[in-house]
């Protein structure tokens, strides 16, 4: 078992580490990048987007009857998103 020292000591070496692995990541902001080109991916692949359509499902009752609940014929699903401290999620 960790005592309050050796718990603090442990927070405070792990802060160091952080606050050494940032300024050791702003060597970054020194590089010139004007004449590279901006790309969100280093492999030659891309999205190939379909477009939506909209189609009718002929047995809605079926479907539905698959489901633990239904309100207005719309499955209705467990809430998994939290709000962990921020204003995102007002419940």
């Amino acid at each position: 078992m960790f005592n309050s020292f050796t718990v603090a000591f442990i927070r405070q070496k792990q802060a160091f580490s952080y606050t050494k692995e940032v300024s050791n990541t702003e060597i970054i902001n020194e590089v010139n990048t004007d004449s590279v080109k901006q790309d969100v991916s280093v492999l030659d692949r891309f999205n190939s987007l379909r477009k939506d359509e909209v189609i009718e499902y002929e047995n809605k009752d079926g479907l539905l009857s698959n489901a633990k609940e239904v309100k207005d014929n719309m499955f209705v699903i467990p809430k998994i998103v939290q709000n962990w401290g921020g204003n995102l999620w007002k419940q």
